[in-house]
Parts: structure tokens; sequence; C-alpha cells
């Protein structure tokens, strides 16, 4: 395979001796195939942080290795503008060479070996307010795992596909899995409570509604798939009965939004406000308490897969750090 540069445009340092097996040359020059990959994602991602992420090493680790690959060569193989990377003439030319030394090399496998995919189905706010952090975290730490991760909205549940695991959302003695696949008896992990919620930028504490007839006076915002939920019944009700002053919302995001910023109120886990200080419940407006629980299933013949294994940990740990938020 042909350099993108040919012999004679090669500084001379680049050109093996006459004679020289081309291959054998690059190999020496680059010392080994881990210094051959770590100059190569450096190159593609642009940035030192961002290959140090995907490679799943230290920054100062990445740095030193690519400086003594630029001290054997004698040669700077890339020009810095800020945090950006970009590659000089001769970057170039050692860049094509590592790519060749890549395809032809047997142990291109085994740098690049294919990890099992773990599928992850997730309710929507459990996803939002429980396991955003601790998951992107992971991830980001893991650059090297595959994982296809799915939301699951209330009333689309089906939209998620099949998965390894699955965390959902259910009224109080309804806990089977709501989507296709075969999993394991699911194990309730926490129960929810909900509460009404208004911005705390569109009302005054003094003045904030106290009652269910009070709700009359501001827009309500329901998220789709709620009025479904026998255990949301007493909002479900107040919601009905309205002719008109009704925004509903595709997505918990949105929910969020139409509260925050359009100066509704709308129903949300009581946890919410510590995750948004803008955010006030008003726990007095309903007598009646609206609860549903948090159910997650694996497919048995995933469960004991490493991958899903640390997925699960991961899971466990953020509602356990998390305990004071939920009735368990």
């Amino acid at each position: 395979m042909a350099l993108s540069e040919s012999a004679g445009q090669r500084p001379a340092l680049l050109r093996p001796a006459q004679g020289r097996d081309d291959r054998a040359y690059w190999h020496e020059l680059f010392g080994s195939l881990e210094v051959v990959h770590f100059f190569l994602v450096t190159a593609r991602c642009g940035c030192f942080m961002q290959a140090a992420r995907s490679l799943d090493v230290k920054p100062t680790l990445l740095r030193k290795t690519l400086a003594r690959l630029e001290e054997r060569l004698g040669l700077h193989l890339f020009v810095h503008e800020g945090n950006a990377l970009s590659l000089t003439r001769e970057g170039r030319i050692v860049q094509a060479a590592g790519q060749r030394l890549v395809e032809d090399s047997q142990s291109h496998a085994d740098l690049h070996r294919q990890q099992p995919l773990v599928r992850l189905a997730v309710a929507e706010s459990v996803l939002h307010d429980v396991l955003s952090r601790e998951l992107w975290g992971y991830l980001r730490k893991n650059a090297n795992l595959r994982v296809a991760l799915a939301e699951l909205r209330e009333g689309w549940p089906e939209s998620a596909g099949p998965a390894e695991i699955a965390i959902w959302i259910a009224d109080p003695g309804q806990p089977h899995p709501p989507m296709e696949g075969h999993f394991a008896a699911p194990a309730r992990i926490a129960e929810l409570e909900y509460q009404p919620h208004i911005g705390k930028r569109y009302s005054r504490e003094r003045t904030r509604p106290a009652s269910e007839d009070e709700l009359d006076d501001y827009l309500l915002a329901q998220l789709h798939g709620h009025a479904a939920s026998a255990a949301l019944a007493p909002w479900n009700r107040r919601v009905a009965a309205r002719q008109s002053g009704v925004i509903e919302v595709q997505s918990h995001d949105l929910l969020l939004q139409a509260i925050l910023w359009g100066a509704c109120i709308g129903l949300l886990p009581h946890y919410a406000g510590r995750l948004e200080r803008n955010l006030a419940a008003l726990p007095q407006v309903f007598d009646e308490p609206m609860r549903r629980e948090v159910w997650m299933s694996v497919q048995p013949e995933a469960e004991n897969r490493v991958e899903v294994r640390a997925l699960l940990d991961l899971i466990e740990h953020a509602f356990d750090d998390r305990r004071d938020w939920f009735g368990r």
C-alpha cells in the first residue's frame, strides 16, 4: 500500500534506506503498535484531552508518549493552536505510515477488538434525574464500551426495542416490563412520590396555590402518558376537568421547560427541587398521595456478562447514593 506522499516527496529521515523493507522501517520508528494507535487517535481527534478519553489513558501519558515519538523522529508532528492540534506535513506522512502498519498487522484486531453491545433502556426521567451523571462519567472512563441507550418515554415504551437492561416506571402492582424481550423477574428499586411544581420566578411563596381549586388560576402542563396512570388520578381528574389551559408535552425535558419558563404547574417527582433550585413543590395541593414505582429487569442470558454487571453496579450505586430521595 502506497503512502499518501511518494517516497521522493518525503523528508530524508522518513525514507528507509535503499533496499530496506518499508514496513520494518516504520515499525522501528514507532517502537510499538500501541504508539501507532496513540498517534492515530490523537491525529483523528485533534485534541489531547479528547484523544486521552477515547484511549482511556491519562493525558500526561499520551503527551509523553507522543513527545518521545517526536524526539525519536527528530520532527514536529503536530501544530498546536490553543487546545487544538493539526498535523504538520511530516505528521501527515507519519499518519499514512501508521495507518498502513495497523491495516497490515494482525495485532490490529487486538487493538480494536469489537466489544459486545450493551443495550440499556431507561425511563426518561430516571435517566435525566438519577443516572446521567454517573453514566456519562463511566462511559467517558470506559470509552471502549459499546452502549446503545434508549429513553423510555411515557406512552411509547415499545419504541425502545430489545435491551439487556430495562428500567421503567409503573403504577404500584403493575411491574411487568413494558417492552419487548425476555426478561428476568423485575426488581422494584425505588418509589417515587409525585407533586405539582411551579417555577419560583413566576410565583411568590405566599401566593402559591394551596388547594386544588386554586390551580384554576394557572396553566397546567401534562406529560403525555401520565393521563393513563391510575396512581396519578388526583392530578389527572383536575386536568381532565379543564376545557382549556392545559399544555400537553411529549418529554420530561419539555415538561421541565414548561414549568420553569412557561409559568405552568406540572407534576414531577418530589425530589425535583433538589436538582433545579428554581422549582418549588406544592405538596399541600392534593390530599391524596400520588406514588409510582421504579422497576428494573435484566435479560437472564446477559446478566453475568462483565460489562452488564458493571452497569448494574453503577445503577445500584446511583440509587443508593440518593436513597433519601425515594421510598424503598
